[in-house]
């Protein structure tokens, strides 16, 4: 495998890992928050559901192109190694900026479910401190 191929594998590995660990604190996040909140922040925030149908099908055509990809470079359509050097590099771009789209759409996620975590956390708060409060006599 020459250079192109293992940067673009270890810049994939390196962005699926840290996709790993903010889809690992979205599940975290997600068990603490009330499921209302987060319809409610969804309702209010139209943009945020635009943008995430936009990375699914970026990642969508990306993971489409990437499969034609390997399947040209497996049948050997091609026999030109210029054009065969041209898609090899394209299909290991391709890998990273799918891997890059996932990393985008978990990092929203976690953002979304922060802020509605956060909300829930002081309207919480709030409730307890209205009922424990009592009037010093």
């Amino acid at each position: 495998m020459d250079s192109i191929g293992l940067i673009g594998i270890d810049i994939s590995l390196i962005l699926a890992g840290i996709c790993a660990f903010y889809a690992y604190r979205c599940v975290m996040l997600l068990t603490d928050t009330n499921i209302i909140g987060v319809g409610i922040e969804l309702a209010k925030n139209r943009s945020f559901l635009s943008m995430n149908f936009m990375f699914i099908m970026i990642i969508g055509a990306l993971s489409g192109l990437q499969v034609v990809l390997g399947l040209v470079e497996q049948l050997n359509l091609i026999s030109i190694s210029y054009t065969h050097n041209v898609i090899y590099m394209i299909y290991y771009l391709d890998l990273s900026g799918a891997m890059f789209a996932l990393l985008l759409l978990t990092i929203a996620w976690y953002k979304l479910l922060l802020k509605v975590n956060t909300w829930d956390t002081r309207w919480i708060k709030d409730q307890r401190r209205l009922k424990i409060q009592k009037p010093y006599k």
